[in-house]
């Protein structure tokens, strides 16, 4: 108030010195001009937006006002703009609001970017941030671009150092409902400088019928835009369908032709696991589907007459008085359908509907009750084959994703199941287990040696696991043959690796043996001059194995013994990160993705494809790479 009362006195005394003032000095009126008052000293800037903001002149004499906080600009004459624009900002400042003083609003927004990405429904991300947090669709497009180059550049470097060794890739491939589109995926998988067991999802796409790349050139094009990854691929590891074996073939022969991959690519294509055993479950379900649509009638005249709901529980009480553990709530839902993997509660109701035949004779007359062979043959199945069920759930769960030592004995339990079934005495379990060992036959003599080699380098078994193993599956004699071609290639593949030039591998583990000589060097002119009878192969084998505990963690043993294995070690960290599975890369990521539609969001593709990537690598940060 007292600053405005200021300002009006002045004002008025402006006015008063402009005119003349009459005078009575006793002799009569005259005119006298009355001096103006002095000039008032600088206005002062009175808003309280100038707390916030600093106010500069610029050489072309205009004035800008800078926030303090976020740095942001606004147009600093008041005869221009006013203050009204900077009132607005003071409400909505990000560095303000958050206490982030003096941060850029790039940095700010990419800060609520990362939050934003990492929510667990895209969709409603890009819709909702798009609106509340950024404004519009384009501010939240240029965060996620802006942070997806900057992670990328440092995933680069990591893969372009020297120290990283080599990566395991899977690929992923998912036709959209419409049938419009095929979703591609490209996951890299590997042990990094700390020896942890990471994941990171390099490249999403989407191929369209009109792509005249097809699936082939697509995922090429994703493994060229990141800069020597072609370089360092180890293992592929795809789906076990015809499409997808073809694209790994083509890619395994593109990296061939460049003379990229180790070992002559003999290790380089892995099926995926869990899709070939989800091959064996749905042949195991062929063989009960008689009794499958039996049932399925069964339940559904239960559920279509109000007198037979009645009647079916006075069954099921008849058939809990007698020692079964049948329930109504086995019953399953009108309208569910029945999987292969709900049989178990389904076997239950054979008493009550056997009941149900006593109690309602339109029931009894239908005969849709399945006879008792049939419930006998498919319970006897169903028991093998839950073995196969098991597995897959075992492998697709949120804890699938460990090191590959870890599959080779359940692969070699389902393996002996499938050999044990095939001999045994009932017909039709064997009949059944003839086509699933036919299949899992190719997987094994593909995917065998990498899960042996993985298993021997696991310092609790080493080569005898391999070998109790193959007399379990094989027999005695053709135990023996197997075992000695596991040798052969250990020894052939360590021979490669040691032979890879001394300074890749000194700048790989950068480790110093006890005379201060890196140590693959040391290995390699010891050998050259005789004075090392054994080689790191051989000492590894030959010392005593590490105490069988369950709770073993594999990567801080070759963490710790680098220095006495060094070449070992290499393999160790390439081996013992391949993914046994495509399911492996990320099990929730695959619903996750399906979710986003860009036709109905307008989402460009390169927009898509680093809002998946980037969401991707903020849930599973890369500290170390």
């Amino acid at each position: 108030m007292e600053v405005k009362k200021k300002l009006t006195d002045w004002r008025k005394d402006l006015e008063v010195s402009n005119c003349t003032q009459i005078e009575d000095n006793g002799k009569g009126k005259v005119d006298t001009e009355i001096a103006p008052p002095p000039p008032p000293t600088k206005r002062r800037r009175t808003s309280k937006v100038w707390e916030m903001f600093d106010k500069i002149k610029r050489e072309d004499g205009t004035e800008l006002a800078i926030c303090k906080h976020c740095k942001k600009q606004y147009p600093g004459s008041s005869k221009t703009a006013g203050t009204s624009n900077l009132l607005k900002h003071m409400g909505k400042c990000a560095g303000r609001r958050d206490g982030d003083g003096g941060k850029p609003c790039d940095e700010i927004k990419e800060k609520r970017s990362y939050k934003s990405i990492t929510r667990s429904d895209p969709l409603s991300v890009v819709e909702k941030d798009s609106s509340e947090n950024f404004g519009s669709y384009s501010n939240l497009k240029a965060n996620i671009l802006h942070t997806y180059r900057k992670e990328k550049e440092k995933l680069t470097s990591f893969i372009n150092n020297p120290s990283s060794g080599r990566f395991n890739l899977t690929i992923n491939c998912w036709r959209r409902t419409d049938g419009r589109n095929t979703n591609c995926c490209l996951t890299k998988h590997f042990i990094d400088n700390g020896w942890e067991l990471k994941s990171k999802v390099l490249a999403f796409r989407r191929v369209g019928f009109s792509d005249n790349r097809g699936l082939f050139g697509t995922f090429r094009s994703m493994i060229l835009d990141w800069r020597n990854l072609d370089k360092n691929v180890f293992t592929i590891t795809a789906q076990y369908t015809e499409e997808a074996y073809q694209i790994a073939s083509e890619i395994k022969g593109w990296l061939l032709d460049q003379n990229l991959l180790p070992l002559t690519g003999t290790l380089s294509h892995v099926s995926c696991l869990v899709h070939i055993l989800n091959l064996l479950l749905e042949d195991g379900s062929q063989e009960v589907n008689g009794l499958l649509f039996n049932t399925m009638k069964c339940i559904s005249y239960v559920h279509n007459k109000p007198d037979s709901v009645i009647k079916f529980r006075m069954a099921v009480d008849q058939a809990r008085a007698q020692g079964s553990s049948v329930t109504y709530e086995d019953m399953p839902a009108k309208g569910t359908l029945i999987s292969f993997q709900k049989f178990e509660g389904i076997f239950r109701l054979r008493e009550a509907f056997n009941m149900l035949k006593i109690f309602d004779l339109d029931f009894n007359s239908l005969n849709i009750n399945p006879e008792d062979e049939e419930w006998i043959k498919a319970t006897y199945i169903y028991k093998h084959v839950k073995v196969l069920d098991e597995a897959v759930k075992s492998l697709s769960g949120k804890q699938s994703c460990l090191t590959t030592n870890v599959y080779f004995p359940k692969v070699c339990n389902i393996y002996r199941s499938l050999c044990e079934w095939v001999k045994g005495d009932n017909s039709n379990v064997s009949s059944m287990a003839g086509k699933m060992k036919k299949k899992f036959d190719t997987y094994w003599e593909n995917c065998g040696l990498v899960l042996a080699i993985a298993i021997v380098l696991d310092p609790r078994f080493k080569l005898d696991i391999v070998k109790r193993w193959f007399q379990e599956i094989y027999g005695q004699d053709d135990a023996e043959e197997q075992c000695v071609g596991i040798e052969f290639n250990l020894k052939q593949i360590y021979k490669e690796y040691s032979g890879g030039g001394s300074n890749n591998l000194t700048a790989y583990f950068d480790t110093l043996d006890p005379l201060g000589m890196p140590w693959s060097t040391s290995c390699s002119n010891d050998a050259e001059d005789g004075k090392s009878e054994k080689s790191e192969l051989e000492r590894y084998l030959e010392e005593p194995k590490f105490r069988s505990v369950k709770d073993f963690d594999i990567l801080t043993w070759w963490r710790a013994n680098t220095p006495n294995f060094p070449i070992l070690a290499k393999m160790a960290r390439d081996f013992l990160a391949i993914p046994v599975s495509t399911a492996q890369s990320n099990p929730s990521f695959n619903d996750d993705v399906m979710k986003i539609d860009p036709t109905a969001i307008d989402i460009d593709p390169e927009t898509t494809e680093a809002f998946v990537c980037v969401r991707d690598w903020r849930q599973r940060p890369e500290n170390k790479a």
